[in-house]
């Protein structure tokens, strides 16, 4: 190789590793232009490597190293654009049409606007109002999680559902262990912050904060509006709560059996601290999750017997009975890949639901507060890039597949009418980053096919759609939707979700830092 084709070669390998980084590692602005550099660089790579195969070609070189750079190149020349205009970036806006089909002005003419975000205002709540007057359970969803706004018009929801339409119990896709923990504190403390550090971190924000203030105002009045997790999850931090809360309620019930579990746990955190996965037939993992399913049925047994004498002591039984429960699936989730792992934890967040609806609190109506994508009622029917390769048969695993269930889609085949799935989506704007604390992503450029840029707001921060109501608006025509705040699905809209609601733009939240810890 002379020493035009080695940097004709090398030179593009360089420029792709350096297009990578910054797209990992860029901020802000930063990482919206890495898209763009990412297309950029990866072209003038595939040019270079054409280049450097054409010239060792013309020197001589073995065909089988032609072969493969010029393999090599078309990868990068095909690959890259295709990324490119997969569905997450700005170039949507041009490439994309709005569809003819579609009665845009009749779907519009359907919505009812917000006038503030943390006051609905009456029109909207009425139409909400009539909208889940019927429902026993609302998915209360967001696009994606650490927004300002979202939490803002959240709270207003949920306190207007509180007061006016019955709903007296809200379920937060939040470990049980720790909210239950955070809320007997806030209880003896009378400080919502309190309350606030149960939930996932996500929602340590100063727009959830009044929530629990409000949920604090209520506990004296005859009407509490009463909070839950649902969440098995309860790895690492919130691991101790776990232990915390079990000890706590099986000291009563079975003395040995809580020696049993805080040996195990200790056993078990060393386990997680140590391997990132295990295998499905490790006798650890089955010994660990039958001791926990042998307790759950310990406390469920104990709370059934208490359920007419003291029903609040049998309800935190029950509680502690889920979270066992959660931690089995833990040690599950512990031998599986994504996305089984994930639609494990949706079957065990339905299943508290069911059970809290059916059995615990059968005379409650339900708020469920969570993501989108958990709410969703019919995720096998969505299309995009990245669920195809879900859908690929290294996923198989017979039966159902595991990408085909969601929450959403348990809770409306359990509660059928009685289940309203309420999304919420964005125009643009910014959010929080998952993954760097005070950092925030931008959402990306709206596509002209999506529900967002034909239904959103205009001269309102958010409007609100009751799909269910005005569905021959939507029958038979696909529709583009943000899934988080990069990803587009696309799907028939009201198979999805039963209402909409549409922010113009969203903004990251204050994420002061807690003063509590559970």
């Amino acid at each position: 190789m002379n020493k035009r084709s080695t940097v004709l070669y090398w030179g593009p390998c360089v420029l792709l590793a350096i297009a990578l980084i910054f797209k990992r590692i860029g901020r802000g602005y930063m990482y919206l232009a890495s898209d763009y550099l990412f297309l950029a660089v990866s072209l003038i790579a595939g040019v270079g490597l054409t280049q450097s195969a054409v010239q060792l070609a013309k020197g001589g070189g073995a065909p089988g190293r032609v072969f493969i750079k010029i393999l090599f190149a078309l990868v990068v020349l095909i690959g890259a654009p295709t990324f490119f205009l997969a569905g997450n970036i700005g170039a949507d806006t041009w490439l994309t049409r709005a569809p003819k089909d579609f009665d845009t002005a009749g779907a519009r003419s359907t919505a009812r606007a917000f006038e503030t975000l943390d006051d609905p205002g009456p029109q909207l709540l009425s139409a909400i109002s009539e909208a889940v007057q019927r429902r026993r359970v609302v998915g209360l969803g967001e696009g994606h999680h650490l927004t300002s706004e979202y939490s803002q018009a959240k709270v207003a929801l949920v306190r207007y559902l509180h007061e006016h339409e019955g709903f007296d119990l809200l379920a937060f896709e939040s470990p049980i262990a720790t909210l239950e923990l955070a809320l007997q504190n806030m209880k003896e403390s009378n400080d919502p912050e309190a309350g606030l550090s149960g939930l996932f971190a996500v929602w340590h924000t100063e727009e959830v904060l009044p929530l629990f203030k409000y949920v604090l105002s209520t506990w004296s009045t005859e009407r509490p509006l009463r909070l839950v997790g649902i969440d098995p999850q309860h790895f690492f931090q919130d691991w101790n709560s776990a232990g915390k809360f079990l000890q706590e309620t099986l000291a009563e019930v079975d003395g040995p059996l809580a020696a049993e579990e805080a040996a195990e746990r200790n056993r078990w955190e060393s386990i997680m601290r140590k391997r990132k996965h295990c295998r499905s037939d490790d006798p650890m993992v089955a010994a660990g999750r039958d001791l926990y399913l042998r307790m759950a049925d310990v406390l469920r047994n104990e709370a059934e017997a208490r359920r007419e004498s003291t029903p609040d002591r049998a309800l935190r039984l029950e509680l502690a009975a889920m979270v066992a429960d959660g931690i089995a699936v833990d040690w599950e989730i512990l031998t599986l890949s994504n996305p089984e792992s994930f639609y494990l934890r949706d079957r065990t967040m339905a299943a508290n639901i069911i059970r809290l609806a059916d059995q615990l609190l059968p005379d409650s109506r339900i708020m469920v507060w969570a993501h989108n994508t958990h709410l969703t009622r019919r995720p096998d029917l969505q299309q995009g890039l990245a669920l195809d390769v879900y859908r690929s048969s290294i996923w198989w695993r017979g039966g159902r597949r595991p990408w085909e269930i969601t929450m959403g889609r348990l809770l409306g085949e359990h509660f059928a009418a009685d289940y309203y799935s309420l999304g919420w989506l964005t125009r643009g704007g910014r959010c929080g980053s998952m993954y760097r604390f005070g950092d925030w992503d931008p959402v990306r450029a709206l596509r002209r096919d999506s529900v967002e840029s034909l239904l959103g707001p205009e001269e309102a921060p958010a409007v609100f759609l009751d799909l269910d109501k005005h569905r021959s608006y939507y029958a038979g025509r696909s529709l583009c939707f943000r899934e988080g705040h990069s990803t587009w699905w696309r799907a028939e809209i009201q198979q999805q979700f039963d209402g909409l609601l549409i922010l113009d733009k969203v903004s990251p939240p204050d994420r002061s830092p807690l003063r509590h810890s559970v």
